[in-house]
């Protein structure tokens, strides 16, 4: 059967992606973690509308810690231009993204909860390394 509110939700999802414009240059750093803050808070609507789905809960949870806490921004910012980088010129060390990623991890720890595992760390910092590549096709 159509789901129609589900349409709808997916359809301001793409709206309130377009109105956020496109993505500052990685080398702006304070620019990009401004626009990726505003992109988690439409990135948590989405999340909410697949509800049957917790790995997108995760991973946007995940990503707005990193944003709030200036040694996980650090960190994960190197991560970002490293992963950018690699996406662009094929070329990146995997024991420099292992080191970043097990620094990630560690800055992430809460002290009630265990440790996220780098690789999907490494995996959502990819994954918005080619939404944001995406995005700047837009417009």
């Amino acid at each position: 059967m159509f789901n129609f509110p589900a349409l709808t939700g997916i359809i301001e999802f793409a709206k309130k992606i377009l109105d956020l414009g496109p993505p500052p240059a990685i080398e702006n750093q304070v620019a990009l973690r401004a626009w990726l803050l505003s992109l988690v808070a439409i990135l948590e609507d989405l999340a909410d509308l697949t509800e049957q789905f917790e790995m997108d809960d995760f991973a946007v949870a995940t990503l707005q810690k990193m944003l709030n806490r200036q040694i996980s921004w650090e960190i994960g910012y190197r991560l970002l231009v490293l992963v950018e980088n690699r996406l662009t010129t094929d070329k990146m060390s995997g024991d420099e993204a292992n080191a970043l990623g097990e620094q990630l991890a560690q800055s992430l720890i809460d002290d009630d909860k265990a440790g996220i595992d780098p690789a999907t760390l490494i995996g959502i910092i990819t994954t918005v390394i080619q939404l944001i590549k995406f995005l700047r096709t837009l417009k």
